[in-house]
């Protein structure tokens, strides 16, 4: 936490990037992309609007728009986003069908902060319902009031709580609600159906939750490990460290890999540039297999200029 700020990329708590929120976006051509956190899809977002010269996005404005409700695309400035302030919509309270705050303020004595917030909170909970009830406040009635957990167990269709499923299997509780939230979170992205055999498996079995990372040196060896392993590596290695452009420390390093896609995080020249091999991020296309030969067929002519022009520039490439 070198800013005094949790980092963590998603920004949802310390530990590995297995802790990160996914975020499917649809960009302003219609493409769906997926990117492993929050902090993945603002560097891809602000790699776009450096391209077009518009003004980048910071953490302070993405994160609370996400914390607000905001969809994706409306966080990332790729749709505008309609904040209600100028609609009005009927709603209950003590029976009584009301449209305007002042109005329901004055009959009932429940001051317009108070109503505001409930009717906040509520639509929140019931974004679909075409009215909401603010009679009775959902935070009042204190934290667990919701529906509990259920796992059915294997074989017996036995409903558990997560509580009881801990019980049985000697999993801390807090560990089942993590495991039980990542797996239907899954479920959602890929839309699949766990069946109760699958979900028991995920609940009880320890997850990988590395970045395995398949690193190209450039003395020609091949590293593959989670972030943690091959800095260390890195660092042990002395004759590696000599050959690195920018001595980066390993919070640079992780910084530089938080800032990649999904995409980048396979490109060996990303890689590079992110342990510090590479001074300047590489281009867009320097790797495309689909490169641009214009002049291959324009005769023998074009071939003697390019040798006229590579005589005497014999010097490295930086």
């Amino acid at each position: 936490m070198p800013t005094g700020y949790n980092m963590m990329p998603g920004g949802s708590s310390v530990g590995p990037d297995g802790n990160a929120r996914v975020l499917v976006v649809r960009d302003g051509h219609g493409l769906v992309r997926t990117h492993r956190s929050i902090e993945a899809a603002l560097a891809h977002r602000n790699r776009e609007l450096r391209a077009q010269g518009l003004p980048v996005l910071g953490r302070g404005e993405v994160y609370p728009r996400l914390a607000a409700g905001w969809s994706p695309e409306e966080a990332l400035g790729y749709q505008p986003h309609e904040d209600g302030r100028g609609r009005r919509e009927a709603f209950w309270l003590h029976g009584v069908s009301y449209i305007s705050l002042a109005t329901a303020s004055a009959v009932t004595g429940l001051g317009q902060d108070a109503q505001r917030s409930r009717l906040h909170r509520a639509r929140r909970r019931a974004p679909d319902a075409a009215v909401v009830d603010i009679t009775v406040d959902r935070r009042a009635q204190g934290r667990g009031c919701g529906t509990p957990l259920g796992i059915v167990w294997p074989g017996t269709g036995e409903v558990l709580t997560a509580e009881q499923f801990g019980a049985r299997t000697g999993v801390a509780k807090a560990t089942v609600l993590h495991r039980w939230h990542r797996a239907q979170a899954d479920a959602e992205l890929y839309e699949e159906e766990l069946t109760p055999e699958e979900l028991h498996a995920r609940l009880v079995t320890c997850q990988d939750r590395r970045n395995v990372l398949l690193l190209d040196l450039p003395d020609g060896r091949d590293w593959r490990g989670g972030e943690r392993e091959l800095i260390r590596r890195l660092f042990a290695d002395p004759a590696l460290e000599a050959e690195r452009a920018v001595r980066l420390s390993e919070s640079g390093i992780r910084r530089r890999l938080r800032l990649l896609s999904e995409d980048e995080r396979l490109d060996g020249l990303w890689l590079l540039w992110a342990f510090g091999f590479l001074e300047e991020a590489p281009a867009y296309g320097d790797n495309d297999e689909d490169t641009d030969h214009e002049g291959e067929d324009h005769g023998d002519e074009d071939h003697e200029d390019q040798d006229e022009d590579a005589e005497g520039h014999d010097h490295a490439r930086p």
